[in-house]
């Protein structure tokens, strides 16, 4: 049987040794297209559950216990969060959000520092000075709160702990929703290209924005679930989070949440522009590596 498991765990190393190099930018985008196309087989995404075990492969990723989807989650977190300050990477930042969000619906547990590392970029994606840097940056905030929907809705039993998440940072999802025109006034960037020089918010576009963040499952969740828990933690004084976890765990939102989406699975399109890049790395590779015995006149290439 082919262990997709295994071949992950070789992409990340491939992901992570290209980000310490800039010379190595193709070799990141092109692991991050290959991850982009795995994360659209359903496959692919439910063997994620099968628990990890440090092997051979030296990935960069901090101590836990848990899956292979945890893997995926930990080392997508860490090139994502050093992406966002740079601009010319937000193409890099929404592939990543987007085959995260592609195998969420299949992953039964998250572990702790996977929940903490995930809910803690929506506070960081929905800042104005990111969200509204151009007039796509915001599908990356999109992208994660439908990861979240796609937990509470179909893997809350075994995922207690991304929800606890949720919920104690709910003021975070709050302020998404009242997100408005306000919000999207141009904020000083570094980003000289054209597109980030003309591009206005207008009133149109931010409504568009708003009726693509799927935020009524998270705000189901909070209303119901937050009261239910100050009542636990403050008449009941209980302080133990195991014991939240065991509440939250025994808590059915069966008619409380709206009615399941359709899981949405995005893959890679391919299109002039992408098969242009392609092109030009594949053969900017082979003329790189060919120079110690020329294969081509250099002087010649045009």
């Amino acid at each position: 049987r082919h262990d997709s498991n295994q071949f992950l765990l070789s992409l990340i190393f491939l992901l992570q040794q290209a980000q310490k190099s800039v010379h190595l930018v193709g070799l990141l985008h092109t692991a991050s297209f290959v991850l982009l196309v795995l994360s659209s087989e359903r496959a692919f995404s439910v063997r994620l559950n099968e628990p990890y075990v440090a092997k051979r492969v030296p990935l960069d990723v901090q101590s836990f216990s848990g899956n292979h989807a945890d893997v995926l989650a930990l080392s997508l977190y860490k090139v994502i969060s050093e992406s966002l300050g740079k601009p010319q990477n937000d193409a890099l930042v929404e592939m990543l959000l987007t085959a995260l969000c592609n195998v969420s619906p299949y992953v039964k547990s998250f572990c702790l520092e996977s929940c903490l590392k995930l809910v803690s970029l929506a506070e960081r994606l929905s800042r104005p000075g990111y969200c509204f840097r151009t007039a796509f940056t915001h599908h990356g905030l999109v992208f994660l709160v439908e990861l979240l929907n796609n937990i509470v809705q179909y893997q809350y039993e075994g995922n207690t702990m991304m929800v606890y998440a949720v919920l104690r940072q709910a003021e975070v999802f709050n302020k998404i929703d009242r997100l408005s025109l306000a919000d999207c006034k141009k904020p000083p960037t570094q980003d000289s290209s054209d597109e980030a020089k003309k591009w206005e918010a207008t009133e149109e576009w931010m409504q568009g924005v708003k009726k693509k963040l799927p935020l009524q499952t998270l705000q189901c969740l909070i209303e119901y679930l937050n009261p239910q828990l100050e009542v636990l933690c403050v008449e009941k004084e209980v302080t133990d989070q195991q014991e939240v976890l065991r509440f939250l765990k025994a808590t059915t939102l069966v008619g409380i949440l709206p009615v399941p989406h359709p899981i949405v699975i995005r893959t890679y399109q391919a299109s002039p522009y992408t098969a242009m890049w392609f092109t030009s790395y594949m053969w900017g590779v082979i003329f790189t590596r060919s120079q110690r015995m020329p294969l081509y006149d250099w002087k010649k290439i045009r």
